[in-house]
């Protein structure tokens, strides 16, 4: 019996080896992943820092874009032909517009080549094709005969 307990005690000294060193890789590949992981973090921290830069560098540009259009539109240029000097489409000027500082003069107003009677507003004065005739007033979409702006019911 002597000799099955050595074999026993032999046994499991081996068997504890083998769990240290199992242990011993377990451990240098986990630090081998935190170190991926941190490495892989870092970098994504650095592109996330640069694109917040980029952001405000493009809203910075994008500011002085605009302030440059309505500087364009306070010597008389509608924006249909500023737009066609800068080669953007009028929607595109107008966001520039927008995204530019408000002055508080009136300059910061677009103007459009468009005449009322292209596009009638509900109860602006659009122009009369006689001469000498009174402006008449566009008909607003919701006019009755109980008045403008109420619904018949």
């Amino acid at each position: 019996m002597a000799r099955s307990q050595v074999r026993q005690s032999d046994a499991l000294r081996r068997a504890r080896e083998r769990q240290r060193e199992l242990d011993r890789q377990e451990d240098e590949a986990r630090e081998v992943s935190r170190a991926r992981i941190a490495d892989a973090s870092a970098a994504a921290i650095i592109a996330l820092e640069r694109r917040a830069d980029a952001e405000q560098a493009l809203a910075a540009a994008t500011s002085a874009a605009g302030e440059a259009v309505r500087a364009l539109l306070a010597k008389d240029v509608d924006v249909e032909r500023a737009a066609a000097l800068l080669e953007l489409d009028p929607a595109g000027l107008r966001r520039l517009l927008k995204a530019a500082p408000r002055t508080s003069s009136g300059a910061d107003t677009p103007r459009s080549t468009r005449t009322d009677e292209e596009t009638p507003v509900a109860g602006s004065v659009t122009a009369s094709s006689g001469r000498g005739a009174a402006p008449t007033r566009a008909s607003s979409p919701t006019a009755t005969a109980d008045g403008p702006g109420r619904r018949g019911g």
